[in-house]
């Protein structure tokens, strides 16, 4: 059974929202169900399965497995630069070795 009820926002509360979800009335929908299940420790059943990554991050963020939401945005310098200094420090044994990954496909052996 569901229920339907209209409510008037400021226009500083709808512009909140819609900031929130991107104007998308779907996504704004999706967001005050989950604002009221967080508030009234209701499990959470969207209406709709969960279709798109956005969906999944805020079931995940909700659920307290995650601590942001990915913005899409792209990395800073500093951060571009981490990851480079991460992925040559888990991706070589060392300096100008083999790669982690062939060395698996190595320990792999031939496809049969």
């Amino acid at each position: 059974m569901t229920h339907q009820i209209n409510i008037t926002l400021t226009d500083n509360e709808y512009n909140a929202l819609a900031a929130e979800t991107g104007r998308d009335d779907k996504a704004l929908e999706d967001l005050l169900h989950q604002l009221l299940a967080r508030h009234l420790q209701a499990p959470f059943s969207p209406k709709y399965p969960l279709t798109t990554s956005r969906d999944i991050s805020l079931r995940l963020y909700n659920r307290g497995l995650i601590k942001h939401i990915p913005e899409g945005r792209t990395d800073t310098p500093e951060e571009a630069a981490e990851r480079r200094r991460l992925a040559e420090l888990f991706g070589q044994v060392e300096p100008g070795g083999k790669l982690a990954s062939e060395m698996v496909i190595e320990d792999r052996g031939p496809r049969e």
